[in-house]
Formats: C-alpha cells, structure tokens, sequence
C-alpha cells in the first residue's frame, strides 16, 4: 500500500515506499527499488509511443481539450433561457459515468443550472419513477449513444420519449430532444433526421469511455451550469504536462510501475478508496476505465494471454467496515490507492462542549 501526500500544483502524489507486506504476513511482495527503476525504463519507452501516436493525430480522446465548446454554451443558455428546469440524461457505460463523476464533484459549487437525472440501468422500478418528469414541458431529454444500437439505451429513450409525446404531442417531444451520436451513420442519426431532433456529434475517432470531454459529457454538463470551459483548460493543462518532456510527472510513472510489479507478484486486483462522498462517481467511473482499458483477452500480437487486474471500488469510511478485515487479513492480493480531495470547503467539528456525556 503506498503512501501519499498533497503537494501543491501536483498532478498527482504519490511515495513510492514502502511497499510491501510486514514480515510474517502472508507472501514476500515487495516493490524494489530496482524492480521499480526497471519498470520506470519500460514505461518511459511507452510513453514516448503514446506521445508520438498524439503528435501523428492518432489519439482522438487526447485531442478533446482543445475542441471548441461555443456551440454547446449556445445550445445550453437558449435552453435554460426556454424554461428548461430538468434533464433527463439516457445512455450507459461511458454515456453517463464521466459525466456523472464531473457532477458529484462539483455539488458543493451549487451550480445553476438544469436539475441532472441519470436513465442507465434498465430497472422498471426506477424507470418508471422518471416518467412523470419526462412528461412535465420543462424537461429536456438528452439520448446519448454512438451507434443508436444499445438495447438497455434505447429501449429506455423510447420509454421515455412515449411519456413526452403522450402527454404534450410529438412536436412538443421533438423540441425537447437532443441527440448525440455518431456524425453521419447509425440508427439514432436515422431517426434525429428524421424527427428533426437537434444532434451533437461523438467523434468517431474517440472511444466512450474517454468521451467525457466531448459533446457526450459536455452537452449535458453544459445544461446543468457546469462551467465547461474551466474543466476544458484543467484537462488541456493536465494533458500537456504528461506529454510535456521536461515535465513527466514522475509521480504516475512510479505508480504504474508499482501495479505492474506488484501484478506480476501475484498482486491481480486493485482497491481504489475515497473518502469523500463527492467522489463516489469518480470511483465508479475509475472502474470502467481501468477495465475497460486493461481487460484484454490477447495481446497485440494476437496471443491469447486473458490479461486483467480487476478494479474494486470502496468508499471510506463504509467500507472501514465492511471490506477493510477481508484487505487485512485476507488473501494479499490487492494494491490499495486512496482517492482525495486536495482541500475540503467545509469543515466540522465535533463540540467539546455537547450535552452527550
């Protein structure tokens, strides 16, 4: 388990020591510091590779924050500026994780903006709690999916889009629908067409998992009162410093190169821990980009190697006690990372002077 510390302007913190298990529990894993100087050699060659598929234009999602956002301002202003109170956001997987991350985060800002719903799981139950305010003509519907093929998806739109034509007409429906999809082909281009619905494009060149930063997390974050272009700069400057030469951030170079020496130790599972509610999201969405990304039946040469560390979300301090004597004094086969906030905006304190004795 490494230790961490905040350091100001960081990217990211982290002390690579100590990384190992107490002699006479369990297994001798450890991090050396040779191992890890070795792994560090590796990885810079890899970063170097990422660079330059960056600089070739072959990595849409790094291209992302330098997009123009205007278009989706615009959108969003003459939307709230129609009466628009709510937003229905239907989509899945990299459809709504992003973007609901960026949210939980910013809960505290008070943002003014649409109130945000999430349709992802295809559950009667909740689904059906979301038809009255799909029916109500201040809501905005926001279908969100690449090829307009996810089942769980459009069978939810297609729910919902009903309520909203039953309770004002089709053409009131079709004002307050917005598509985003892929640019030219697919079953949800088809149909925006041909209702006329107002469309946002996914870049076909960026995976849904990294999409966050295109129309797919910021239309609808736009509509909520997030400011886009602030999240649009922090993600350029975050970005540039990682492919910046004199600036690597040693930092997740030593973190990567702890999972993969502690993987090839017997170490197949990683726990990420947050301890703020805000970020719960944020642990959600980690998941699915760590095994999304990292799940692999073969290997880039097409060998079969079924490759993976699984991801495990945990939230402290639920899960102090709930997970935590499984991690103590269970197998040792889980690296343990811990997600913070820099600075907290409030703080409590529990009085000295209580009426409890």
């Amino acid at each position: 388990m490494g230790e961490h510390a905040q350091q100001p302007g960081a990217l990211l913190s982290y002390d690579p020591s100590g990384l190992e298990w107490p002699q006479g529990q369990g297994p001798d894993v450890r991090v050396t510091p040779e191992a890890r100087d070795a792994r560090v050699h590796d990885l810079r060659g890899a970063l170097l590779r990422v660079v330059e598929a960056h600089e070739r234009g072959e990595l849409g999602f790094m291209r992302c924050p330098d997009a123009t956002i205007e278009a989706y301002e615009a959108w969003a202003w003459e939307r709230l500026g129609a009466g628009i109170t709510d937003q229905i956001v239907v989509g899945i997987g990299g459809s709504s994780l992003g973007t609901r991350a960026v949210l939980e985060t910013a809960a505290h800002l008070e943002i003014k903006g649409a109130r945000t719903h999430f349709a992802e799981n295809v559950d009667p139950v909740s689904a059906r709690a979301l038809l009255g305010l799909a029916a109500q003509p201040t809501t905005q519907l926001v279908v969100i999916s690449k090829s307009g093929t996810t089942i769980e998806t459009m069978s939810l739109f297609t729910i919902l889009y009903d309520a909203m034509c039953r309770a004002h007409g089709q053409p009131s429906a079709d004002a307050r629908v917005v598509a985003i999809t892929d640019p030219a082909k697919g079953a949800l281009r088809a149909l925006a067409t041909e209702r006329g619905w107002t469309t946002f494009e996914v870049p076909p060149n960026v995976g849904g998992r990294f999409s966050v930063l295109t129309a797919v997390g910021l239309v609808p974050l736009a509509l909520a009162g997030y400011p886009i272009a602030q999240l649009m700069r922090g993600a350029a400057e975050a970005r540039d410093r990682v492919v910046d030469p004199e600036d690597r951030q040693e930092a997740i170079l030593w973190a990567c190169a702890d999972h993969l020496e502690l993987a090839s130790q017997g170490v197949r599972q990683v726990v990420i821990m947050a301890y703020a509610d805000a970020l719960v999201a944020m642990v959600d969405w980690f998941r699915q980009l760590w095994a999304e990304s990292l799940g692999k039946a073969h290997d880039r040469h097409g060998n079969l190697v079924e490759e993976g560390i699984t991801p495990i979300s945990a939230i402290g301090a639920i899960d102090q006690h709930s997970q935590v004597q499984l991690y103590r004094e269970g197998p040792r086969d889980k690296h343990i990372s811990f997600l913070e906030v820099a600075t907290w905006p409030h703080d409590l304190t529990v009085p000295t002077d209580s009426v409890l004795p």
